[in-house]
């Protein structure tokens, strides 16, 4: 059963990622360490989501590639 701290911390992981999203999305390049220096408790769960979101975007940017090349 979730406790109201799991829920304030899962919240804030989100809010987390969120930001390190709409800075990538924005053109910027986030820095990952300075992400994970900013919220150690959530190193691991951040460094996956990361991992993961880059696969999602490079297959974007790949099927995006693609249609041009049509």
């Amino acid at each position: 059963m979730a406790t109201p701290n799991d829920h304030n911390r899962e919240r804030s992981f989100d809010e987390a990622f969120r930001q390190f999203v709409e800075a990538q999305l924005s053109g910027s390049e986030p820095d990952i360490e300075d992400f994970v220096r900013q919220y150690p408790e959530f190193e691991y769960q951040f460094r996956q989501k990361i991992k993961e979101f880059q696969k999602v975007d490079s297959l974007f940017d790949t099927l995006v590639q693609a249609d041009e090349s049509d």
